[in-house]
């Protein structure tokens, strides 16, 4: 997982975006991306860089294999969301992303975060 990089997700990465949401499995879709919602949410954050949301994405070898985000940003506490690239998963790239984003909450001044689970 050392070659993974982590940044910031910008304009032009809608094709990598796109790639990333087209690539998952239907358990996936269903529990992260019902009705396109993070796909669109993703989307609209390349196209106007709302500052009441931030997002991350996670590189490696050319292809998004992860991302993070936080919903509410303009909060004293904002809501996490995170996925794992299906084949990538169990390698730790969830903890990673969720110690950078815990690291860029705390950074910012933020009371805490929040997670919440669909099922």
């Amino acid at each position: 997982m050392d070659e993974i990089l982590i940044r910031d997700m910008k304009p032009e990465d809608v094709a990598l975006v796109n790639d990333f949401f087209d690539a998952m499995g239907p358990e996936t879709r269903a529990l992260f991306n019902r009705q396109d919602c993070n796909r669109n949410g993703a989307l609209r954050f390349c196209a106007e860089q709302d500052t009441n949301h931030r997002y991350w994405m996670a590189v490696m070898d050319g292809k998004m294999v992860g991302l993070v985000f936080f919903m509410q940003w303009g909060t004293g506490i904002p809501v996490l969301g995170i996925a794992v690239r299906d084949g990538i998963r169990g390698k730790g790239l969830g903890g990673k992303l969720i110690d950078y984003a815990i690291a860029e909450a705390k950074a910012a001044g933020k009371g805490g975060i929040s997670l919440t689970t669909q099922f």
